[in-house]
C-alpha cells in the first residue's frame, strides 16, 4: 500500500519539483563569489555547524535544520537579499511560481477528469473552484473538441490560446492570466483523459511545462503572492462562483508559504545579521584595522576581515541580536557614527517588534514565554490597559479586518496618522506615538484571526515596527 501511494502522481510531482528546487540551488552555489559565500555563512551562524564551509553543504544543513525546503525558500531569499544578489532572489521567486502553478494544475487535472484525490488540501479546494469557473463560464471554448479537430498538439494549442489572449496590440492583464491558468488545466485534462487511472507521467510533465510558460507570463505582471492569487480570487468570484473562492486561493498561497512557522526571534535575528553585513560592506581597510585593534584579546589574531571579527565577537558572547552595546561602542570609538545610527535603528525596531508581538499574545491569551525584557512586557501591559480606556474613541476593528499583508498594515497606520494630523483624533505628540503603537498592536491582533491573511503574525509585527511613523527618531 505504501509503495502505491509513493508512486502516485502527487508524489511523482513532488519528486519532480524537488529535483527542480535542487537544480536551482546548484545554480545559486555556482553564482556566489567567495565574499558572498562568506556572508551567507555568517547569516546562517547558529543554524548550521561551524565546520560547514562549502555552500552546498550549507544548503543541506539548512534543510536539516528545517530552515528551507522545496516548499519554503523564504529564508534563503532573505539571505540572498541581504548579500545583494537580487538576481538569485529572482531565480527562487520564479521557482516558487512554477511550483505553485504546477501543483494547482495537477489537482485541476484530477478534478476535471473525475479522479479521486486522496490528498485533500487548500490546493485541491482551489482546483475545485477553478473547475467550477470553467464549467460555468458561458464564453468558454470546447478544448476537447479543438484538440481533436485542429490536429494541433497540446503545446501548439496552448500557444494558440496565449496568442488569442495577448495579441501584440494588447497587454497581458490579470483577468487574461487567470483564464490562461484555467485553460492550461483544461488542455492537460483533455490530453490525459484517455487514462482512467491517475494522470500519467506525461501529464505531470505537461503540468510543469505549462507552469513554466505561465511563470514567464506572470513575471511580466508583478508579484504572485501579493497580487496574483488575490486578484485571481476576485476574478473568479466575479464570474458567479461563490465568494469563498477568494479564501480558497488565499489558503492555497498560505499553505505553500510555510514561513508562517518562523518566529519573531527568527525574523529579528536575521535582521540583526543583515545590519552586521551592511556594516562590513561600509568599513574601509583603516576602520577594519581599528576595529580589530579595539577587539584585541577577544578575537583570534588571524581574523582580519570584518565578518570574521563579528563572528568571533558573537562566539565570545560580546554581541548578539539582543545586545549590541559593545559593537556600538566600537563604532563610536572608530568614529563611524553612521554605523552607530544603523545599530540604534535596529534596536528601536527590535524593541517595537517584541512589544507588538507580546501585546498581541497578551490580549489573545496566548503563550507569553517570549524573549523580551521585563520593560517591554511592562509597557505591553500598560498598553493593554490603555486600550480598554480608549477603545470607544478609536474604531480599529473595521480597518483591521482589511489587513492581510505588510503593505496593508503600513497603509492602515498612515490612515490613522492622517486622522491625527487632520484633528479627527486629538492626542498630544507623545500620546499620538503611543496610540499608533497601540493601534498597530490591535490591528495585528485582529488580523491574526483573519483566515485570508497572507503573511504570518511575525511578519506583520516586524513590518509595523519598520514603519517610519513608529521607528523614526
Amino acid at each position: 500500500m505504501t509503495a502505491i501511494i509513493l508512486n502516485s502522481p502527487f508524489y511523482q510531482m513532488i519528486d519532480r519539483l524537488t529535483q527542480t528546487y535542487r537544480a536551482v540551488l546548484v545554480q545559486i552555489a555556482r553564482d556566489l563569489d567567495e565574499e558572498q559565500q562568506k556572508e551567507l555563512q555568517f547569516l546562517c551562524t547558529g543554524l548550521v555547524p561551524r565546520r560547514v564551509k562549502d555552500i552546498l553543504t550549507l544548503f543541506h544543513s539548512l534543510e536539516e535544520a528545517t530552515k528551507m525546503s522545496w516548499v519554503d525558500v523564504t529564508f534563503l531569499k532573505e539571505c540572498l537579499h541581504v548579500v545583494g544578489r537580487e538576481d538569485l532572489v529572482a531565480k527562487l521567486t520564479a521557482f516558487e511560481i512554477k511550483r505553485d502553478v504546477s501543483i494547482l494544475l495537477n489537482f485541476y487535472v484530477k478534478k476535471r477528469n473525475g479522479l479521486h484525490s486522496f490528498y485533500q488540501s487548500s490546493a485541491t479546494n482551489a482546483a475545485e473552484y477553478l473547475v467550477q469557473l470553467m464549467e460555468g463560464f458561458h464564453g468558454r471554448v470546447d478544448v476537447r473538441e479543438m484538440l481533436r479537430s485542429s490536429g494541433k498538439n497540446t503545446k501548439d494549442l496552448w500557444l494558440h490560446f496565449v496568442k488569442e489572449c495577448t495579441p501584440q496590440s494588447q497587454r497581458m492583464t490579470w483577468g487574461k492570466f487567470s483564464m490562461l491558468v484555467a485553460i492550461a488545466g483544461e488542455i492537460i485534462a483533455v490530453s490525459s483523459s484517455h487514462s482512467r487511472q491517475s494522470p500519467p507521467e506525461e501529464a505531470i510533465e505537461l503540468c510543469i511545462t505549462l507552469a513554466n510558460e505561465l511563470c514567464y507570463l506572470m513575471l511580466k505582471l508583478g508579484c504572485w503572492h501579493v497580487i496574483a492569487l488575490p486578484y485571481f480570487g476576485v476574478v473568479l468570484a466575479g464570474k458567479g462562483i461563490r465568494g469563498r473562492v477568494c479564501t480558497r486561493f488565499y489558503q492555497f498561497t498560505a499553505a505553500m508559504l510555510s514561513s508562517s512557522s518562523r518566529t519573531v526571534t527568527d525574523k529579528l535575528r536575521q535582521a540583526y545579521k543583515g545590519v552586521l553585513i551592511r556594516i562590513s560592506h561600509n568599513l574601509d581597510r583603516e576602520h577594519q584595522k581599528e576595529l580589530r585593534y579595539y577587539c584585541s584579546g577577544l578575537i583570534p589574531m588571524h581574523d582580519t576581515d570584518t565578518i570574521d571579527i563579528l563572528r568571533a565577537l558573537e562566539h565570545e558572547g560580546k554581541i548578539s541580536w539582543e545586545d549590541i552595546d559593545f559593537l556600538k561602542d566600537a563604532m563610536y570609538t572608530i568614529r563611524r557614527l553612521d554605523m552607530v545610527k544603523k545599530l540604534t535603528d535596529f534596536e528601536i525596531k527590535r524593541d517595537l517588534t517584541l512589544l507588538l508581538d507580546f501585546y498581541v499574545r497578551k490580549i489573545q491569551g496566548l503563550d507569553l514565554c517570549c524573549r523580551c525584557s521585563v520593560g517591554v512586557k511592562r509597557v505591553a501591559g500598560h498598553l493593554v490597559r490603555l486600550m480598554e480606556i480608549v477603545r470607544d474613541t478609536v474604531d480599529i476593528r473595521a480597518t483591521s479586518l482589511t489587513v492581510e499583508s505588510s503593505n496593508d498594515i503600513r497603509r492602515a497606520l498612515v490612515e490613522f496618522d492622517e486622522e491625527f494630523d487632520s484633528g479627527e483624533l486629538t492626542f498630544s505628540a507623545w500620546n499620538e506615538f503611543t496610540m499608533l503603537v497601540l493601534i498597530a498592536g490591535e490591528i495585528i491582533a485582529v488580523a491574526s484571526g483573519n483566515e485570508e491573511r497572507r503573511e504570518p503574525v511575525a511578519e506583520l509585527c516586524f513590518a509595523a515596527a519598520d514603519e517610519p511613523l513608529l521607528s523614526d527618531d
